[in-house]
């Protein structure tokens, strides 16, 4: 399997299918355990998947629950964002993306990989979602009620330096060889310990201990699970071959266009779009085209 191939199928498991499901789970009324219950469902696959392979306590694998604990901090620092202001969640969802790009520019050499034609489809992609971005912010903002203060702000930077730089880690094991598996395990597990400690200060606070962890919220993590596993296998195994400059604007636009074509040709919302969505679409679509051709081509 090509790397486009698994930047596309990444896209839509990660930014079409999962989107979806998350919507459903990040209601307020148990939305704590819903969290905790998706990370100890992909913990127990990946570590069961793992032990069955062969595992062996490591370094690394040490380190990969470390960048899975930064990472459980940063989905609930999302969770908590989106809950605010989904307007203003999505006016900087370019932000991590772009942290991981500069530092695999500047402290993994990928500068070699880059021509004029891969450096104008990068920058048309982070300008057009950048544009998307912000158009999608003013046209949102209208039908919020009250504000969110400053406090949204600090969840939006929370989650996207810990996943900028989180990105770039997953970068540099999947450039080291470590093992699928192994990466995922640990990242799993740190995740789930964040969603321990969430659900020890839920309880704490309104002891209601096991209230929300119904089967219809069990069979939701577990379908979330399944998707926020895949999405990852996918995308660390592409990050063996691409690199993070090319790979996160394709992400970027890709998840951005991935979802409005599920709403222009399943939900037909074509009467939705305006002028100026369509041209920064197209800008998105025209950088992604430049960047596959200029990076094949290298």
């Amino acid at each position: 399997m090509n790397w486009i191939s698994l930047v596309v199928l990444r896209t839509l498991v990660g930014n079409v299918l999962g989107p979806v499901l998350t919507k459903v789970a990040s209601v307020k009324l148990g939305r704590v355990e819903r969290f905790a219950l998706q990370y100890f469902f992909a913990s127990a696959f990946t570590l069961g998947v793992l032990y069955m392979v062969g595992f062996t306590l490591s370094r690394t694998f040490l380190l990969a629950i470390g960048i899975g604990f930064a990472n459980g901090f940063g989905a609930y620092c999302e969770w908590r964002a989106v809950d605010l202001s989904l307007s203003k969640t999505a006016l900087f969802s370019w932000g991590s993306g772009l942290i991981a790009a500069l530092l695999g520019y500047a402290l993994l050499d990928e500068r070699v990989a880059i021509n004029p034609m891969m450096a104008s489809g990068i920058a048309l992609a982070f300008f057009s979602t950048m544009l998307l971005a912000i158009h999608e912010h003013h046209v949102r903002k209208k039908n919020e009620m009250g504000t969110s203060g400053a406090s949204v702000y600090l969840w939006i930077a929370g989650y996207t330096v810990i996943w900028g730089v989180v990105i770039f880690l997953e970068r540099v094991f999947a450039m080291g060889g470590v093992g699928t598996m192994t990466f995922l395990g640990g990242w799993y597990f740190g995740s789930f310990l964040v969603g321990l400690i969430l659900l020890a200060g839920v309880w704490k606070r309104t002891e209601r201990m096991f209230a929300s962890f119904t089967l219809r919220n069990i069979a939701l993590s577990a379908s979330l699970a399944f998707v926020i596993v895949a999405s990852l296998g996918l995308e660390y195994w592409m990050y063996r071959y691409t690199p993070l400059i090319v790979a996160q604007p394709l992400f970027l636009i890709l998840g951005a266009v991935a979802p409005a074509l599920i709403g222009l040709f399943y939900f037909k919302e074509a009467r939705k779009f305006d002028r100026w969505e369509w041209i920064f679409y197209g800008l998105g679509a025209l950088g992604a085209c430049l960047i596959v051709v200029g990076f094949m081509g290298a």
